[in-house]
């Protein structure tokens, strides 16, 4: 007996970029913080959580090698999961004094 097929389904989301960080917003209505599963190997950051029976949210994402993988953070409220990937401090813009003279 095989496995009963999943029907996999994109959430929406949009992408920014900071000047400190890069910010993900996935619409994933009606899943939980529970339900939701992400994962970041490799430079590849994937999410995804059950939508309905046979189906589930999964979007697979290239993360910049900018990006500080041991302070990456999440949080879901109302069915928004919001991932913020901080870049290394070398990767940010320094802002540098002129001095006069």
């Amino acid at each position: 007996m095989s496995a009963p097929e999943v029907s996999v389904a994109v959430p929406a989301v949009d992408l920014y970029e900071g000047v400190n960080d890069w910010l993900i917003l996935a619409d994933l209505p009606g899943a939980s913080q529970d339900q939701l599963s992400l994962e970041l190997a490799r430079g590849v950051l994937t999410l995804s959580a059950p939508r309905r029976e046979g189906e589930v949210w999964r979007r697979v994402f290239r993360v910049p090698e900018s990006v500080d993988a041991e302070r990456v953070s999440a949080s879901v409220d109302r069915g928004v999961l919001r991932v913020t990937l901080p870049k290394r401090e070398r990767e940010r813009p320094r802002k540098i004094e002129v001095a006069v003279g």
